[in-house]
């Protein structure tokens, strides 16, 4: 699952940045980040919550791809609660939100793919 320490001082940097007055989009990826962190620890009761803010944050912002991607999270903290019926249902959605920017592979909103990690969102 990756080096959740290190993920776990990621989280903290961005909650220092989302503490000092961050965008909507900044709380967004907080709220992913946390979400996916609690999951990778075996904690989905615990992400489920964040996620679902993520991936309606996401959607009011117009960023198909971070939606898509924080619903394929969801999709695996409902299987690791063993509810696979709306596991399905998130993996569905994420499919649909994924074909938004899929078909000509231009994404459209906030960051689209990432090129690289470093890649950074932009909020225009």
């Amino acid at each position: 699952m990756g080096d959740t320490a290190a993920a776990a001082q990621r989280v903290e940097e961005l909650a220092a940045t989302a503490g000092t007055g961050g965008s909507r989009l900044i709380w967004a990826m907080l709220a992913g980040s946390h979400g996916a962190l609690l999951l990778a620890r075996g904690d989905a009761p615990g992400a489920l919550p964040l996620l679902r803010e993520a991936a309606e944050a996401y959607q009011q912002l117009g960023c198909p791809y971070e939606t898509a991607q924080v619903r394929v999270l969801l999709g695996e903290a409902a299987r690791q609660a063993d509810d696979d019926e709306t596991a399905q249902l998130e993996f569905d959605a994420a499919w649909r939100r994924s074909t938004v920017w899929g078909r000509d592979r231009t994404p459209t909103g906030c960051a689209g793919p990432p090129a690289a990690p470093t890649t950074v969102a932009r909020t225009g």
